[in-house]
């Protein structure tokens, strides 16, 4: 149930107790000034259902302490510590020192909802509304286009790994269709090697021996391509792990025939495009900024009004998408945003 910020002041909140003056010019100040209509309550009410479950912390005051942590690039556990015993955040919170918000998930839980919700996009679109309602934008704007890397969360693998993540995500799905627990699945099938941990790891093997680590590489494909032949069409979740895992073959592997007639399995050389390198988050992609710095996850695409400075577009970008890839659709969806 949606909960909301009590309209009635604290005796003991930041200004009665302590005698605070935040310098005017600092953005915790400047944030505090606002911080009563900054955020409403409502704008927040796809989030929640009405009428049902205790009454939610505050989404206005969570939507504050997630501004308050991205400028000060702290992690969860510290923002909520900050919370209470910050007395700058404190202020811009309007509560009383030593009282945090509300626990780490709960502000985790509302940062969930806010990239899932399409709905948050309208404040967005509102915050350029008032923008232009005071008068901070001009009737032409100029542009500044970029990128930022957006850390991806999925475990990246090595070849060996990825493709033992994908047997075990398509074996799980077969399980389940034979109402069979993964563990007996993988026994029956002998693929107890893919268990658990990680199969590269577990290999007893010389990997300096060229010869037995191919040998290796050959038989966790072969059993990925038996895997494969068993699938059944008409099983959603089993056809979604089985396009994966053909993927993961299709970007590492090459085959090569050997004197004796049965083919070889070999890593590609080089990066594939659009490689995918987790199966956990299989959106991800290897990205760049520069020629040094590499990151796996996404790009944040925005486009910033020069003169003002004030965010007029935003998007997600594949991370391996280049810089200008999205540069004519960000300038479109800001001649809509502000008109």
């Amino acid at each position: 149930m949606l909960g909301k910020r009590s309209k009635v002041v604290d005796l003991f909140d930041v200004g009665n107790v302590f005698s605070l003056e935040l310098k005017p010019t600092s953005f915790y100040a400047q944030l505090a000034k606002v911080s009563s209509t900054l955020f409403n309550d409502e704008d927040f009410a796809a989030f929640y259902v009405e009428g049902k479950g205790r009454p939610s912390t505050s989404p206005a005051l969570l939507s504050l302490a997630i501004t308050l942590q991205y400028y000060d690039m702290v992690s969860d556990e510290e923002a909520i510590d900050r919370t209470a015993y910050d007395l700058r955040w404190a202020a811009v919170l309007n509560l009383h020192a030593g009282s945090p918000l509300c626990a780490k998930s709960t502000l985790q839980l509302f940062r969930s909802h806010l990239i899932l919700h399409p709905e948050v996009r309208s404040i967005f679109e509102t915050s350029i509304d008032e923008a232009k309602r005071k008068g901070l934008l001009g009737k032409t704007l100029k542009l500044a286009l970029d990128t930022k890397p957006i850390i991806g969360k999925g475990a990246v693998k090595d070849t060996y790994n990825l493709l033992a993540e994908g047997i075990r995500k398509l074996a799980h799905a077969m399980a389940t269709s034979k109402t069979q627990n993964l563990e007996d699945y993988l026994k029956n099938n002998e693929l107890e090697c893919y268990a658990e941990g990680s199969v590269k790891g577990n290999a007893d093997l010389d990997w300096s021996d060229e010869a037995h680590v191919r040998k290796f590489l050959t038989k966790v494909v072969s059993d990925a391509k038996r895997l494969l032949a068993e699938v059944e069409s008409n099983d959603p979740k089993m056809r979604e792990a089985a396009c994966l895992l053909s993927q993961i073959l299709l970007q590492d592997i090459e085959e090569k025939p050997v004197p004796e007639g049965a083919a070889e399995a070999h890593i590609k050389e080089g990066t594939a495009s659009g490689r995918i390198p987790s199966i956990t988050d299989p959106e991800m992609r290897h990205g760049r900024k520069s020629a040094t710095k590499r990151f796996n996850g996404h790009k944040a695409d925005i486009a910033v009004d020069i003169d003002s400075q004030i965010i007029v577009a935003v998007d997600v970008l594949s991370g391996d998408a280049g810089d200008a890839a999205n540069a004519l659709a960000q300038v479109e969806q800001a001649e809509a945003n502000t008109g």
